[in-house]
């Protein structure tokens, strides 16, 4: 699901980008250089666009704020997925490595 106009400035990232938390760290920073109300202003967006871009603004930092609060492992099983564990549960994620 796209939430943000073609021209924004953001595109989909490939969770293979995220494997490590400074990768992590790097696409979060992008994220919110792109969403940041100020910069917003400074390109000129709508009313509409900057209420979604606000909001989502908001979810990004609550995101990154559990992100780094967790005991967060991300690595891969002997099929090429990934598995990722919060808080000792373990769930394996819709994505394999081709």
């Amino acid at each position: 699901m796209q939430i943000l106009w073609p021209d924004s400035g953001w595109y989909a990232i490939p969770l293979t980008s995220l494997v490590e938390s400074s990768q992590v760290k790097k696409v979060h920073q992008k994220a919110r250089l792109c969403l940041h109300p100020d910069k917003l202003q400074q390109r000129g967006a709508t009313l509409p666009q900057k209420y979604v871009a606000e909001k989502t603004f908001s979810i990004l930092l609550d995101a990154w704020a559990a992100f780094v609060s967790q005991d967060f492992c991300l690595t891969r099983d002997d099929s090429g997925s990934f598995l990722y564990s919060f808080e000792n549960q373990q769930e394996k994620l819709a994505c394999s490595i081709g």
